[in-house]
């Protein structure tokens, strides 16, 4: 799938081809920063048909990122053979600007070695010895 996000820059009318056809087309713009200073880049998408309505909820300078389909034709006339190629937009949806990461909630701090942790921070049967209850320790880094 192709897509491309950018600016609304301008829309154009409708244009009436035929009684079966119709489209519609719009510039989006984009910028970034080249090796030679700023890159301003202007790309034209065609709607056609039912699709023609789908840009008109959102204005100019609004950030949109369009779903298209690269379309190519061979035409003639008068014997003289041309080609074109039509960037046509099926899907425009609005550009959700990233929100920053969660941060995690702060951990309680752990319990210096050999005592009990905070009444907060539930135990572990298995962790915890039980008070009357020898256990032999068979941990290999242990006394």
């Amino acid at each position: 799938m192709n897509t491309f996000k950018g600016k609304v820059e301008k829309v154009f009318d409708v244009q009436t081809i035929s009684e079966r056809f119709q489209k519609r087309e719009f510039v989006l713009k984009t910028e970034h920063e080249g090796q030679f200073g700023p890159m301003i880049n202007f790309a034209k998408f065609q709607l056609v048909q039912e699709k023609c309505a789908i840009i008109d909820q959102f204005p100019v300078g609004t950030e949109i990122e369009v779903s298209f389909d690269l379309k190519g034709r061979e035409w003639e006339k008068d014997g003289v053979v041309s080609y074109f190629t039509n960037i046509e937009a099926w899907k425009i949806e609005p550009v959700v600007a990233v929100q920053a990461p969660v941060q995690p909630a702060a951990q309680p701090p752990l319990a210096p070695i050999g005592q009990s942790p905070p009444a907060s921070i539930p135990q572990s049967p298995i962790a915890t010895p039980q008070p009357g209850h020898d256990q032999p320790n068979d941990l290999p880094f242990s006394k």
